[in-house]
This record gives C-alpha cells, sequence and structure tokens, in this order.
C-alpha cells in the first residue's frame, strides 16, 4: 500500500498536470479553435421532400438566413449573416433545368452541410471553386450541381442519387464523405434530421451549459454536447 500511494499520487499530480497545460492552450488559441456556431437558423424542411419524395428536404423556392456567433475564419460578411436561396429542385443552386447541356462535363455533388456550403455564401463553397478551376485547367467548361442536404446521412444520399441521376444524367457524382453520415445503420430509429424532429415534438435542443473552464468548452463544441428541454 505504502509502494501504491506515491504511484496514485505521481498520476494523479500528472493528471492535473496536463488538464492545467490544456487550459492554459486552448485559452492561448481560443479564437483558432472555436468553431463557427450558428445563433438563429431555421431550415425551411418538408416532410417528405417535394421533388425527390424522400424523407425530407428544403422547401423548393425557399430562403433563409443563417446569423453565427462570430467569424472566426474570416468569411462571413459584416453582419455574420449568410442568405440561403434553395431552386425549384430544393437544392442550394441555380435553377437546375433537367437534362444538363451535354456539351459541359457536369459533376453531382451529394453530401450533408458541408457540401451544402453551411456558413459559406453561395459561390464560394468547394463546389463552385472545384468547377472554376477544372474548367481552367482542361480548357472547356466543368459544371456543378451541388445537390447536398444538410443532415443528410447515408441512407439519404443513396437515396438522392437513384432519384436524380437519370434525370440530370451528370458525368460524375461526387460525394462529400462525412464521418457521421452512417449513423442511421447503428440505430434504425436515429431520426435523419434529429433536432427539427426533436423540436417538431415540443423539446428543444440548446448548448451544454457553458463553463469557466475553456477546455471543457472545446470538448464539448468538439463532442456536439446538448441538452434537451421540454418546451
Amino acid at each position: 500500500m505504502r509502494k501504491l500511494a506515491p504511484r496514485l499520487l505521481l498520476l494523479l499530480g500528472g493528471t492535473i498536470l496536463a488538464l492545467s497545460i490544456g487550459e492554459v492552450l486552448v485559452r492561448v488559441f481560443w479564437e483558432d479553435l472555436r468553431p463557427l456556431r450558428d445563433v438563429e437558423i431555421n431550415y425551411p424542411m418538408a416532410f417528405p421532400a417535394p421533388v425527390t419524395g424522400l424523407e425530407f428536404g428544403f422547401i423548393p423556392g425557399s430562403e433563409f438566413v443563417g446569423k453565427y456567433d462570430g467569424d472566426p475564419y474570416g468569411t462571413l460578411p459584416e453582419n455574420h449573416a449568410v442568405r440561403y436561396a434553395i431552386n425549384e429542385t430544393g437544392f442550394r443552386d441555380r435553377p437546375f433545368p433537367g437534362r444538363i447541356d451535354g456539351e459541359a462535363f457536369t459533376i453531382m455533388v451529394v453530401g450533408d452541410s458541408f457540401a451544402f456550403g453551411e456558413g459559406v455564401a453561395r459561390g464560394e463553397r468547394f463546389t463552385e471553386v472545384m468547377g472554376a478551376a477544372l474548367s481552367q485547367k482542361l480548357g472547356e467548361p466543368v459544371e456543378t450541381l451541388n445537390c447536398a442536404v444538410s443532415g443528410y446521412a447515408s441512407r439519404d444520399e443513396s437515396g438522392l442519387v437513384r432519384k436524380m441521376v437519370p434525370w440530370l444524367e451528370p458525368d460524375v457524382v461526387l460525394l462529400a464523405y462525412c464521418l457521421n453520415d452512417p449513423i442511421h445503420l447503428f440505430d434504425e430509429e436515429y431520426p435523419a434530421f434529429d433536432l427539427i424532429m426533436l423540436r417538431d415534438l415540443g423539446l428543444e435542443t440548446d448548448p451544454s451549459p457553458d463553463s469557466p473552464l475553456y477546455l471543457w468548452r472545446f470538448l464539448r463544441q468538439r463532442l456536439g454536447v446538448r441538452r434537451v428541454t421540454a418546451t
């Protein structure tokens, strides 16, 4: 027991020292580490999606604004707000005329909020940047069709491909894969767009309470810790 006590004290001291160093580092680099968070954004969703018939999707022709709590990456307008416009097919892009002109090489992009471009102005998303870069490099027109929908998981994306590819006839389908895309495989009851469905059930989801410890804030944001309260 006497031999064990010094080891436990050493372990405890090392843990406290490591946490203290982590707290100091996070405080120093907080502005660089702090992710962009939305303060006010209400997605105009339809259940099911009107055009594709999938479980849910954006309401065609709708517009909404996302307001954010800061601009850590220097990409937002002065008011920290981004306007989102949905076309008549239900996607955040120019109007889709059906079958695309065969002279242009077309890339259909499928994904969730990352590919959708949450917090990014249209025209500055990786899809538009990629299309412009490829057009310049290849010396021929390259069109990107952004069919990403916030909240989509792998099953939604595969359904979207089956619905839209025969209509758009793209040359390439690019999946913008996110690590949480296959979440539905772990729980068949997992709601595809959980925050909206919880709200419809009379529940509200809020970030867990702020803490004076910056290390906890950093870990909480990375882990997506939230609390659910009845309304």
